[in-house]
């Protein structure tokens, strides 16, 4: 699944895309995926895509929060994207928080 998920954002030009491997770390999911959109129609593009994308295949969303802002967040519980304008991104600063998770 989460191939698709990164190949769904890659095709939807979302920038500097990383994984995280969380198997180790946390119990709520496998992996997290932090992209960053050019701006919050491109956020919510990026968005749609993917739940349009992952509900062909069967791929079950538990959860989305922030359609319309600068952190846009979808929960499949296997995997969480976090889809970030570049300002809110650097703000929050995910990569650093899951330092050494890197896949």
């Amino acid at each position: 699944m989460i191939d698709k998920l990164v190949q769904w954002l890659d095709e939807m030009k979302a920038e500097e895309i990383k994984q995280y491997d969380l198997r180790e770390k946390v119990s709520y999911a496998d992996m997290v995926v932090v992209c960053t959109a050019k701006n919050e129609n491109h956020a919510r593009a990026i968005a749609q895509y993917l739940m349009d994308k992952s509900s062909e295949e069967g791929i079950y969303l538990y959860n989305k929060e922030g359609l319309g802002s600068k952190w846009v967040l979808l929960d499949y519980s296997e995997a969480i994207v976090h889809i970030f304008l570049e300002e809110t991104r650097k703000y929050y600063d995910l990569e650093n928080f899951w330092s050494g998770t890197n896949d």
